[in-house]
């Protein structure tokens, strides 16, 4: 027999005046609706792990939302949202760049509550989480075209907090020969060499 759809670890976070963050998943890939009030969301895609942010609630409010997946029993959570507007914008620490052979570059930093992030480097934008879930991020990027050996770029992070409070921090660095996508032949392996 067939194992019915189950929703579990359902979690809300991220509470502002007008927004929740919910979270939850599910055992097959499946989309969701979440109903808060007069207010129905869904997922844009199937996945065994949804998170989605509510909008349009009322400050100091009780919700109570309910997660419908497929077939399965719908799911609740219940939270109060806040009374207070939250103006301050998240820190961004210990912003780092590493350097990985063929082009690549790592992205590693922290902020002071969960947040969304965005990079920009040599003009190109690349986009990280879209809910703000997380605070420890570590983000791979190739850009294209390639970045040029031997020459100091700037690399900018903006974040946004649930609350749309923003903030950002660069960092430059230097694209090493070594580290470019199209390494010169190795010295210490010679190409065979014909007499």
């Amino acid at each position: 027999p067939e194992v019915a759809q189950q929703v579990f670890g359902v979690s809300v976070s991220s509470i502002t005046t007008s927004s929740a963050i919910i979270s939850w998943s599910t055992t097959k890939s499946a989309t969701g609706i979440v109903a808060c009030g007069d207010n129905n969301f869904t997922t844009p895609m199937m996945l065994y792990s949804q998170a989605l942010q509510v909008t349009g609630l009322d400050a100091g409010t009780a919700y109570s939302c309910s997660i419908t997946v497929s077939e399965s029993p719908s799911a609740s959570v219940s939270f109060n949202t806040s009374n207070e507007t939250d103006t301050t914008a998240p820190e961004l620490l210990n912003l780092a760049v590493e350097v990985i052979e063929g082009g690549w570059l790592r992205v590693t930093w922290y902020t002071s509550e969960a947040a969304t992030e965005s990079i920009e480097v040599a003009g190109q934008s690349f986009n990280g989480d879209a809910i703000a879930l997380r605070k420890n991020h570590d983000m791979t990027i190739v850009p294209y075209p390639e970045l040029t050996a031997l020459e100091t770029y700037t690399l900018t992070v903006t974040i946004s907090d649930a609350s749309g409070n923003t903030n950002a921090s660069s960092v430059d660095f230097v694209f090493d020969e070594e580290d470019a996508a199209s390494p010169l032949p190795d010295p210490s392996f010679p190409q065979d060499e014909t007499d």
